[in-house]
């Protein structure tokens, strides 16, 4: 009995240090509003208030829908009406709850980001051109119009933006009050 339960000891606490760090149980959908789907391993969901979300899901919503996401840093991300997302990355150190990273790729639609208490790691919102990336505490706002046109808009602080549609790609920072607009190869930022 002794040698079956120090096997299973250290069966489970081996387990545990073996198993991957990034985890997003925290994470999830709420204030579901209308036609919310999530595609998850090739099966489609239909989200509600509390659905959790994890590293692969496809957010979809459907026309006067919408949805905010939270996130296990307590970064908040509002969904728009038309829109589609892909959770790419969902991070959080087991060692060091403070460091975080969370990736959202934005196909279509918009997306309004409160990050709010980001200590260490990146809050970061990737289109097929850009990829803005909060490491602070920000607001912003990025807008997939089509294929080869965006916008970026900062509410509070400022984002850090590659521009991948040049060659080589091009960083910026965007301030509060200011939005960049990123068409095909051009961008430009206005207040």
């Amino acid at each position: 009995v002794a040698m079956i339960f120090g096997f299973s000891f250290v069966s489970i606490f081996t387990f545990d240090l073996n198993t991957p760090i990034a985890h997003a149980k925290d994470s999830k959908l709420v204030s579901v509003d209308g036609d919310v789907y999530v595609y998850r391993d090739g099966m489609l969901q239909i989200a509600h208030d509390g659905f959790a979300i994890k590293e692969g899901d496809k957010i979809h919503t459907g026309y006067d829908s919408s949805a905010t996401a939270i996130f296990m840093d307590d970064s908040l991300s509002r969904i728009a009406s038309e829109s589609k997302i892909n959770v790419q990355k969902l991070y959080s150190d087991p060692y060091n709850f403070a460091s975080t990273e969370v990736v959202i790729g934005l196909n279509k639609g918009r997306i309004w980001t409160k990050v709010t208490s980001l200590i260490e790691g990146s809050f970061n919102v990737a289109t097929l051109h850009t990829l803005a990336t909060a490491d602070r505490s920000a607001t912003f706002d990025v807008a997939a119009v089509d294929k080869e046109s965006s916008e970026i808009s900062v509410v509070e602080n400022f984002v850090n933006v590659e521009l991948s549609s040049y060659s080589p790609a091009v960083e910026t920072t965007v301030v509060e009050g200011e939005s960049l607009i990123v068409e095909g190869t051009s961008s430009m930022i206005v207040n």
